[in-house]
Order: structure tokens, then sequence, then C-alpha cells
């Protein structure tokens, strides 16, 4: 068992983990205080909500009746399971990616430990757990966490296999957790899992011109395991709704990174510049991003080449973290979500790099000894880099909605207090405040603008607040409610589907405001633009709410 470290060293370690508590706790603590947004936020929420309605665990459901094939049901199943233990809420919808990113960073601890040691295990969740992508998609009820937990499973075991003595029991227990891992990962998002796992080992022997080990990998009785893990769920799901799998392996996991219009049912693809994927990688490793360039540049004193020509594990992280930007750099129909699987091992060679670049292992070992002034410095200035990103990103918002002038304000002195931190911290060159510093920005700047705008920004992008509105009511309660032109996910989820589509058309309007009974409308500022001014004659407002307005039927009462 290796030694406690002492003084210094012992030091950098409990700040670096009280941090890593620190962002988990704050971001378990905020995981709820802004409502299920739409549209994929709540839409992968009703998909849960849907399952357990319906009493369907095979096919998954946006509504009575819309199978939706675009995805397995892995993070369903997670989902549908929290909402049957704790009903509709956010939190049900939200657990299971929470859940998973507790996974990933796990993962991600026992790898870096393994490989750098302890001090580097922690620098990497902490780098990994604050990048903007992972903090983010976090809180969202998003399959993408789930994918990455899977494939981080599978990778992170062969990689502590590669590590192994060879034919020793413990290689064979991480590769027959490896398989396990790529068996989920095909219940979470499909093929695309196992593309990454044959990229990244087809990658790394390459590298190191080494096949040899591929040699003790048991594929027949892996394939087996995995295969017999997702295999049943896949020929069930052809059963239940025949033309699933020639729509979700062909459509879904081939045309869609080769054409913007490759037939999807729900929605419109993405069209971005092929290598786009480099863009969005560097967007969501903020704040990170100049630190960990400059590393990947030679900032850290030469020590990569030496580390890659020495290391076979780091070749190994290198591959793990390239397959899905190689995979996906040709590919225009992508999303920034799509960089969260290459961000763990990022994570772990990122963190060596600083680790080495600021001495935080240095011999000196004091406590809160200084490191060199250009690692400071190139710290320092990722976070006004990152700062001014947050508040470009805030600015953007402001111009599309109103938000009030006073709660902006104490955004605006958080984000001060942040800059001021940074420089005082800068000043000092102890690398493991500014680096802690660094690590707390965006877990910060979420909390303060969650906490101080959650209302205003909750109302424009999502219906919590009228669907809460309406349930709370004893008037509007039996009320029958329906949403012109389509119905907003979050909306299907507050009210458990009570909630039904009805056209943009005065005839279908005019019917509904006829009625006697209590009767709701719920209007998206696009709709009632489009709306003539006889079709909601029959009806009053009742009250606006961001980008919605709810309408009812007769005169005010």
């Amino acid at each position: 068992m290796a030694a406690r470290p002492r003084g210094g060293a012992w030091s950098v370690e409990r700040a670096l983990a009280a941090t890593l508590f620190a962002v988990i706790a704050l971001r378990a603590a905020t995981l709820t205080v802004m409502p299920l947004v739409d549209t994929d936020d709540s839409r992968y929420a009703e998909v849960g909500r849907q399952m357990v309605a319906l009493g369907d665990w095979v096919t998954p459901h946006f509504s009575r009746e819309t199978a939706f094939w675009g995805k397995p049901p892995l993070h369903f199943w997670a989902t549908a399971a929290a909402i049957s233990a704790l009903g509709p809420t956010a939190l049900a919808a939200r657990l299971p990616s929470f859940a998973g990113g507790l996974a990933v960073l796990a993962v991600t601890y026992l790898c870096a430990r393994r490989a750098f040691g302890r001090r580097t295990a922690l620098l990497a969740c902490l780098i990994l757990a604050t990048t903007a992508q992972f903090y983010l998609r976090w809180a969202n009820c998003l399959t993408d966490m789930t994918l990455t937990a899977c494939n981080s499973a599978a990778l992170g075991a062969l990689f502590a296999a590669r590590s192994s003595a060879p034919g020793s029991r413990e290689e064979r227990r991480w590769l027959r957790l490896a398989f396990a891992g790529l068996g989920f990962g095909l219940l979470a998002k499909g093929p695309v899992v196992a593309v990454f796992c044959a990229s990244a080992l087809a990658l790394a022997s390459l590298a190191t011109r080494d096949w040899s080990w591929l040699r003790r990998v048991p594929w027949w009785s892996g394939a087996a395991t995995a295969l017999g893990l997702a295999l049943p769920w896949y020929a069930a799901a052809e059963e239940r709704s025949p033309g699933f799998l020639r729509y979700f392996l062909v459509n879904e996991n081939v045309l869609r990174f080769l054409s913007h219009d490759y037939g999807d049912l729900y929605g419109q693809g993405h069209s971005h510049p092929r290598g786009a994927i480099a863009v969005m990688l560097a967007l969501g490793a903020i704040p990170w991003t100049p630190a960990v360039a400059a590393c990947a540049l030679g900032a850290a004193r030469g020590r990569w080449a030496e580390l890659f020509r020495e290391r076979r594990d780091a070749v190994f992280l290198a591959a793990w973290a390239l397959a899905p930007l190689l995979l996906f750099a040709a590919s225009r129909n992508i999303t920034i979500t799509y960089v969260l699987p290459s961000l763990p091992p990022l994570a772990m060679l990122s963190a060596h790099a600083l680790d080495q670049l600021l001495e935080l292992g240095a011999a000196r070992g004091e406590d809160g000894a200084q490191a060199p002034p250009a690692a400071v410095r190139l710290l320092e200035w990722s976070g006004y880099v990152s700062v001014l990103a947050f508040a470009t990103r805030l600015w953007l918002d402001v111009e599309q909605r109103p938000l009030p002038l006073s709660k902006l304000g104490l955004v605006g002195l958080a984000f001060a207090g942040m800059v001021a931190a940074l420089r005082v911290l800068g000043r000092s060159r102890r690398g493991v405040a500014v680096a802690v510093a660094i690590a707390l920005l965006l877990p910060c700047a979420d909390a303060a603008i969650r906490t101080a705008l959650a209302r205003e920004l909750g109302a424009w992008a999502s219906t919590e607040e009228l669907t809460r509105f309406v349930r709370s009511d004893p008037l509007l309660r039996g009320c029958g409610l329906a949403a012109v032109g389509s119905v907003p996910f979050s909306a299907a989820y507050y009210m458990e589907g009570g909630v039904r589509r009805v056209g943009a058309t005065s005839a279908e309007l005019v019917e509904i405001a006829e009625r006697p009974s209590c009767q709701l409308v719920l209007v998206k500022r696009k709709y009632l633009a489009r709306l003539r001014p006889e079709s909601l004659a029959g009806f009053h407002l009742l009250r606006q709410f961001g980008d919605y307005s709810l309408f009812r039927n007769g005169a005010p009462v």
C-alpha cells in the first residue's frame, strides 16, 4: 500500500477533494432549481413518464399514439423507475443523468489513479466535473450522459485490463466488465458504443504498433455477454413495432452521419460545417480550454512526447478521446453533446499535464508553495476568458427575452467577484488555489444565474409555472386544456398527459370556445402571431407566462 503523502502534497489533495465534493454538492443542490425545459429536457422526461403511464417498457413513446424509435430504452428505463418512485417531478427526470455523471467521475478517478496517482486523479475529476458540457448536461434529462457512463465503463475496464498482468484473473475480470459495459451501451445509444470501443482499440494498437494484447481479449464470450444483454430488447422491440430495427440501425446510426436529410421522424437534422466537432470541443471544455490547449501544444515543457513514448496507458487515453472526435469530424449532423464521451480521457491527460505544469507535487512540498509564474498566468487568463464567455451567453439570453435589471445586476456582481478572486489568487502564485478558483467558476456562475433568474428563464423555456397555476386553482383544475399547434413536452409531463393538441385554425378554436364546460387554450407566441383575430374571439386572456399565453373560453369571471 502506498504511503500517505505528507506536507504540501497532502494539503493539495485535500484541497482538490474538498473542491470536488463542493462541486458535486452544488450540482445536486441546484438540480431542480430550473424546471424541465423544452424541447429535449422535457421530451425525454415525457418518454419515461409514458413508460409508466402505458405500462409499456419495451417501446418508448412520445404519447399514447406515437412510438419513439430514435433511442434505445436504458435511459428511459431509469427515468421511468425514478418517476415510479418520486412522481413526475424534475428531480425524478434528472436523477438518472446525475447518477450517470457520478458513475463517469468514478471511472475517471479509478483510471487516472491507476495511471498517474491519487493527486492527478482528483484533479482529473475536478476538471471533468467543471467543464461546461459535463456540468450543464449533468442536470439535464438527456441520453448523452447515460451513453457516456456506459462508454466510460467499457473503455475504462479495457484500460485497466491492458495494464493488468497478462493472463491474470484481474485482467479477465476487467475484460468481462468491459463487455458488460458494451452491452449496456447498446441499450443506451446503440451500435455507436461498439464503434467507439473498436476505434479506440485500433488507434491504440496502431500507435504502439502492438496488436498482441488483442489476442488475449475473449472476443466470442465477450460478444455473447454484450449481445446477451442487448439483443432480447432489440428482438422484442422489433416484434412489438415492425420496422423499428431498419429505421434505428440504418437511419439513426448510419444515414444521420452522412446526410442532413436522413429521414428523421421526430424533427430536423442539424447542419454544421465538417470538422465543427473541434469547435464544439473547445466550447464544451470551458473553462479549461485555454489551459488544456496550451498543454497540448507543448507548454508542459515537452513532457507529452516523453509521456506517449514511455506510457502505453497514456496512448490508450489519447485513443479513447480521439475515437468519437474522428468519427464525428466528417459529419455535419452533430450536436455539442457529442463531445461528452471524449471528455473523461481528456480530463485525465490534462490533469497530468497541469500537475506537471503547476508543480503541484514539487519536492519543496510546502503548503501553498508557489507555482511557475507562466503557469499561473495561463490559468488566470483561462478564468478571465471563461467569465467573458459566461457573460456573453447571458447577454444573448437578455436580448431574446426581457429579464429584470435588478437580478441581472446581482448576477453581474457575482461575475465581478469571480474576476476579483482570480486576480487576487493569481498574484499569490499558488497553483492549487488558482486551479480551485477556475474549477468553481462555472458552478458558481450557474448557481447565481439559476437562483436569481430561475423563474424568468423558466417561464420562457418551460410551461411548469403555467401548469402549476392551472393545477393549483380549484376553478381551473377540472378544465380541459388544449395547446395550439403542438403540445409542449413540459406541459405533457407536468400535466401527466392531460393536454391535447388543436390546430391553429379558426374553426377548431371556435368549436372549443362554444363548449359549455370550462376550456383552456395554451398558445405559444409564434402561433399567436399567426392566428386570425376572430379565432380567439370566444376566449379571454387569463395570464401570460413568458413565451406562452393561457386563454379561457367564455367571458371573464
